[in-house]
């Protein structure tokens, strides 16, 4: 007998969601490696060369150390930006396969047949982390910390800063650049780990898995109000879901749109033909009989 697949689907992103914290713990800490190597040679150079606390910018464009200094921060601003790359990277090909295999085992339980779910070819995987505007994004954030890194220094030497105040100019504008990184690699996240499900169930679809695709919005204020109306829209696997916006794609993520694409934390589960979901989460207390958005949204009013 067929089951309702909430709870399968709830599971997976859940996991989806601690490997992407886990990976943003540890770019932090890369973050604070990075910095602790640019405020050293930041501190070195007030050392050597500061009067009174202060640099000149006269000397400093003189004899080329200000050149120097900047090549120095940009070489480590430059392995950072590498790590940052391959760690999007590689996040989203783990979570495209845990998403995939998670579905697979959803749709397999919830069908009891055995779909052939295989390894999945590397092609496959590649093909669902590319993304143009990912490296885009994070080509213009790597070119964004280095210009202002570069102008916390310069202009802090020609305003006459201390070294304190110039290195938490720069701590700053790091931290604004690692919030950045954080938005590219859960939004990317979420993308692929929406693709992963979707192309799960293009696979039991050809196995012969009659069903359909329900999108699902996380049931707080936060979602948002595109998402309020699209939630509980169902439609045929391989047919776009179409947002009040005018954006149409296969599912959560994948619209195309940033307005629908950015920070969405909405999902896609499979529907077995016959067997609708009885129940869903609701972000403030847990799970709950079966509501669409607009219906959970009237009933709070009600109440």
């Amino acid at each position: 007998m067929a089951i309702d697949l909430t709870r399968f689907y709830e599971q997976s992103q859940r996991v989806t969601d601690r490997m992407t914290n886990a990976e943003m713990i540890r770019l932090r800490q890369e973050y604070r490696a990075s910095l602790r190597v640019i405020q050293n040679d930041l501190a070195q150079m007030y050392a050597k060369h500061a009067r009174d606390g202060v640099l000149s910018i006269e000397d400093m464009l003189k004899y080329n150390r200000l050149d120097n200094l900047e090549k120095a921060v940009n070489k480590e601003l430059g392995r950072l930006g590498g790590v940052n790359t391959r760690s999007v990277k590689r996040l989203a090909s783990d979570i495209y396969q845990e998403s995939f295999f998670r579905s697979a085992f959803a749709i397999e339980r919830g069908t009891e047949l055995n779909l052939a779910f295989g390894q999945l070819p590397t092609r496959q995987v590649e093909a669902a982390v590319r993304n143009p505007l990912m490296d885009l994004a994070l080509d213009r954030n790597q070119r964004l910390v280095r210009e202002g890194v570069k102008r916390e220094i310069t202009q802090g030497i020609i305003r006459g800063l201390s070294y304190p105040d110039v290195a938490q100019n720069i701590k700053g504008r790091m931290e604004g650049n690692l919030n950045n990184v954080d938005r590219i690699a859960r939004t990317e996240g979420h993308r692929v780990r929406e693709q992963g499900n979707y192309d799960s169930m293009l696979h039991a679809e050809s196995k012969g898995v009659i069903m359909r695709k329900r999108w699902v919005a996380t049931l707080d204020n936060r979602t948002r109000d595109l998402h309020r109306d699209l939630d509980g829209q169902e439609v045929d696997t391989e047919e776009d879901f179409v947002s009040p916006s005018g954006a149409s794609g296969p599912g959560p993520g994948l619209l195309g749109s940033a307005e629908d694409d950015i920070f969405c934390r909405c999902s896609m589960i499979a529907v077995i033909a016959g067997y609708e979901p009885e129940v869903r989460r609701n972000a403030e207390s847990g799970m709950m009989p079966y509501k669409t958005y607009r219906e959970w949204e009237a009933a709070k009013v009600k109440g």
